[in-house]
């Protein structure tokens, strides 16, 4: 549960994406906010074929919550993921289908890959090949992110009309 007095019920089902270059992982909570699913990850393309896809599985799922991994650096230069995943969370921002009915924030996904790789060697899961297993690891950091947020309820940057707000308290 969320550390805040928010209620799950009001942030639930929550959609994360694992922002990559080549391919993207995603994940959504269930509608009570108890369990955590991987979906199929899929190759990035376009930003608006991107956009397309999530706004379908935003009416689909009736999602309220929208993540998007956020690499986060002690440095001082952002990395390109970094940059492609703000742009991106503004530019989703902009759409009335996904701003209407989701809260879209950034959210650190810092060693999420190395979690969510660790979690897999766990549970013993068969992998076929090397791309099944890029994929398979993409969409568990994406569960990562989702368990991370319903558990603790931290945020970097929620975006809003095309801007980004940061998050002081973080």
């Amino acid at each position: 549960m969320m550390k805040s007095d928010t209620k799950l019920e009001t942030i639930c089902p929550v959609l994360a994406i694992d922002l990559g270059l080549k391919r993207c992982g995603l994940a959504i909570s269930d509608p009570l906010g108890i369990s955590v699913r991987a979906l199929p990850s899929y190759s990035a393309s376009k930003r608006d074929d991107d956009r397309k896809r999530l706004e379908a599985l935003v009416v689909e799922n009736s999602v309220v919550t929208l993540l998007l991994g956020f690499p986060k650096k002690d440095g001082s230069k952002e990395s390109v993921i970094g940059v492609r995943a703000k742009s991106f969370a503004r530019y989703l921002s902009t759409f009335e289908t996904i701003s209407s009915q989701c809260t879209i924030f950034l959210v650190d996904e810092a060693q999420s890959s190395k979690r969510a790789s660790m979690r897999l060697a766990q549970q013993g899961k068969a992998i076929r090949n090397k791309r099944h297993a890029r994929d398979r690891l993409d969409s568990a950091a994406a569960a990562i992110l989702v368990e991370d947020f319903l558990t603790e309820g931290h945020w970097l940057w929620q975006a809003e009309g095309g801007s980004l707000r940061e998050n002081t308290l973080c």
